[in-house]
C-alpha cells in the first residue's frame, strides 16, 4: 500500500477464535482457501484496500490458535507465517494492540475445521487499518511434510526487511536492492533483477565497494520481519535456512565479518547462527547456503524469532571491495 504519509511496519494481530474443544490438531491440518481483505484510512480520508486470496498450508487449529503458512501479496510483499494466537502482518502500522474477534466451525462428528473467519480493527498512530479474515479447509488435503515459513528474493525492494545499525538501532546503512555487482555488469541470473547489497552501489554516481572513507568502519544489519514457528511443530523438526550470496572482502575471518543471526521475538541478544567466509565476486555463480540441523535455529521452534544479515568493515582500511550481496532467502521447517 502507498498512502501518503503512512509508513509501512509490522503489524501483529490476536485472533482469539470461539471454538468448542477441538480433537488432534493434525486431523485439522491441510489446504485451505482463505482471504484477507484489509483497508487502511488515512488521515486526510483517503482509501486504500488491499484483497489477497491463496491457498495456503494451515497446520492446527486450537481452541485459541490458528497457524497460517506465509504467503506474498498481490503486489509483492512478503507476509509472514501466523502460530498461536498471533497474526503476523508486515504492512500496516506501527502498533502492536489490535485484536480481533473470530469463529472458527468444526464437524461435531469428525472434529475436522471447516472454516473460520475474524475481523477487527487498529488504530495506530497515523491511520486505521480494519481487517477481514475468511478461511475454508479444501477437503481430502493432507498437512505438509514442510512448512513454508519465509521466502524473498528482494525485486521490488528490502522490505520487508529494514536496516539497523551496530547497536540494532533502526538507522540508514549501506543495505539496499542492487541489480549490478559493477558498472553495466548485472547481478547472476539466478538472483534475478536484484538481491540485498551492502555496498556503495545506490549512490550517484554508484560505487561498489563499502569504503565510506572518514577513517572510520562501519557496518549495517538487514533485518527480517518477525517468523512464528507453530507451537504444534514435531520435537523432531528442525528449522531450514538457505540463501544465496556473493562475497568480496578481505579474505581474513577477522575483518569485514558477515554473519547470520536469529533472536527470540522483542526477548534477548541476537546469536550468530553462522559466519560466512566463503567468497565469490562479481561475475561469480552464488554460493548457495543450506543450514539444517541447526541448535540455535531449532531453539526458535515453538518461537516467534527474527533474523539478520549482518555486516562488519572492524576496521576502517581496506574496504575497497565489492561487499556482500544476499538473495533467495527462504526459510521452512520440515517435519519428518
Amino acid at each position: 500500500m502507498g498512502l501518503p504519509g503512512v509508513r509501512p511496519a509490522v503489524l501483529v494481530l490476536l485472533l482469539a477464535p470461539a471454538a468448542p474443544a477441538l480433537g488432534d490438531p493434525a486431523a485439522l491440518g491441510g489446504l485451505w482457501d482463505v482471504s484477507v481483505v484489509s483497508t487502511t484510512h488515512a488521515p486526510d480520508g483517503s482509501q486504500v484496500k488491499s484483497k489477497v486470496k491463496r491457498v495456503l498450508a494451515i497446520t492446527d487449529f486450537g481452541v485459541e490458535e490458528v497457524s497460517i503458512a506465509s504467503f506474498v501479496t498481490g503486489d509483492g510483499r512478503t507476509v509472514p507465517a501466523t502460530t498461536g494466537v498471533r497474526f503476523v502482518d508486515s504492512f500496516a502500522s506501527k502498533s502492536f494492540d489490535a485484536t480481533i474477534a473470530g469463529t472458527v466451525r468444526v464437524d461435531p462428528a469428525t472434529q475436522e475445521g471447516l472454516s473460520f473467519k475474524a475481523e477487527g480493527s487498529l488504530v495506530g498512530g497515523e491511520a486505521i487499518v480494519t481487517f477481514r479474515l475468511k478461511g475454508k479447509r479444501i477437503p481430502g488435503s493432507l498437512p505438509p511434510s514442510t512448512l513454508l515459513l519465509f521466502e524473498h528474493g528482494f525485486e521490488a525492494g528490502i522490505a520487508p526487511y529494514v536496516e539497523a545499525d551496530a547497536n540494532g538501532l533502526l538507522a540508514a546503512t549501506l543495505w539496499h536492492a542492487e541489480g549490478l555487482c559493477a558498472p553495466g555488469t548485472p547481478i547472476p541470473a539466478s538472483m534475478g533483477a536484484a538481491a540485498a547489497a551492502y555496498n556503495l552501489g545506490d549512490q550517484a554516481p554508484p560505487v561498489y565497494n563499502y569504503d565510506t572513507g572518514f577513517l572510520l568502519p562501519n557496518a549495517g544489519a538487514l533485518e527480517g520481519p518477525p517468523l512464528s514457528v507453530p507451537s504444534s511443530s514435531s520435537p523432531v523438526a528442525g528449522i531450514r535456512f538457505s540463501f544465496d550470496f556473493l562475497r568480496e572482502t578481505e579474505a581474513t575471518p577477522l575483518f569485514d565479518r558477515c554473519f547470520l543471526e536469529v533472536r527470540a521475538f522483542e526477548c534477548g541478544g541476537w546469536v550468530p547462527v553462522t559466519q560466512i567466509t566463503d567468497l565469490a565476486g562479481c561475475g561469480a555463480e552464488p554460493i548457495h547456503v543450506e543450514i539444517t540441523g541447526d541448535p540455535t535455529l531449532n531453539g526458535m521452534l515453538g518461537k516467534t524469532f527474527s533474523h539478520r544479515f549482518r555486516f562488519d568493515t572492524v576496521d576502517p582500511s581496506s574496504n575497497g571491495f565489492l561487499g556482500w550481496y544476499v538473495d533467495n532467502v527462504r526459510i521452512e521447517v520440515a517435519n519428518p
